[in-house]
């Protein structure tokens, strides 16, 4: 009997096989996860972590390599040196000598080549499984995590993340704190914080285009704002800092121009101007700043 080249699915011969057997077997496997098939750089164990090396050859992944830190799946039997194997990169495994705690992210060891536990390793945080029940878990690549560190370093600016052996990984996305985003230091149950954080990052790197509003500069009737940059057609601008004065008793919008003056009105923004926040004045002194930024004016 032939089988797929891959995940080895068979291919029976027309009219002498028992379909129904092969069906069966066919979405047990299918139902298990994706899988594929890899030659050995070492022996490896069943259930181990692996990940594939610049040799095309499954290895053991380790937390504490860049070489061996991105898990690609786990090894589904025990491969001798050299021998082909199976790795199931999506889906699930059962390991009956597992006593995990379902909901417990896992995390490649970096201290046990192959392993995974509870506890983040110290630097390369990648969770790569969560457990499903005691002995079950659910597979989860550490290619996703890459790509989402590739997008919040779209999100945040390079400055957000240090590299390897440079002092505190970022921990990217935490599934335990409802997808948001967390940094090392930072307790999962302390998530409002770690929104702050987050948010303080993105507009450090922000800020120079931005137009921020400076509070510390700001007093009684005089709005203070930060640098910015804008773009008029093909012409790009630098506008340095500077105050404006709104009125009491009013709801002053403050505004700049396609040749970077900033100025303010009252009764709402002006035609052809684009707006940066909304300040209401009252008994002489700014009483509410509303962000009335957009990235983008047409």
């Amino acid at each position: 009997m032939d089988y797929s080249p891959e995940a080895k699915y068979p291919l029976p011969a027309d009219g002498t096989e028992n379909w129904g057997a092969i069906l069966n077997a066919f979405l047990t496997a299918l139902d298990k996860g994706i899988e594929y098939t890899l030659i050995a750089g070492e022996a490896i164990a069943q259930y181990d972590c692996i990940c594939i090396k610049t040799d095309g050859k499954m290895w053991k992944a380790k937390a504490d390599s860049t070489t061996t830190m991105y898990l690609t799946g786990f090894a589904t039997e025990a491969v001798t040196l050299g021998s082909s194997g199976k790795l199931r990169l999506l889906g699930w495994i059962e390991n009956p000598s597992w006593a995990w705690t379902p909901g417990d992210l896992l995390y490649l060891s970096d201290s046990v080549a192959g392993g995974i536990t509870i506890t983040p390793p110290a630097t390369n945080v990648y969770p790569v499984a969560v457990a499903k029940t005691v002995t079950k878990i659910a597979i989860y690549p550490s290619m996703f995590y890459a790509t989402n560190h590739a997008r919040l370093h779209y999100q945040d600016g390079p400055s957000d993340h240090q590299p390897l052996g440079g002092g505190v990984l970022n921990h990217l996305i935490s599934l335990k704190a409802g997808m948001l985003p967390e940094d090392s230091g930072i307790l999962k149950s302390d998530v409002s914080d770690a929104v702050s954080k987050k948010h303080n990052q993105f507009h450090e790197v922000t800020d120079h285009y931005e137009f921020k509003y400076d509070d510390a500069a700001s007093s009684g009737l005089v709005f203070a704002y930060r640098a910015g940059r804008i773009r008029n057609d093909n012409v790009i601008t630098d506008v340095a800092g500077g105050t404006v004065l709104v009125a009491d008793g009013s709801t002053n919008y403050v505004e700049i121009d396609n040749v970077g003056v900033v100025s303010t009105t009252t009764g709402g923004f002006t035609s052809g101007r684009i707006g940066l926040y909304s300040v209401v004045a009252e008994t002489s002194i700014i009483s509410l700043v509303v962000d009335k930024r957009t990235p983008f004016s047409f």
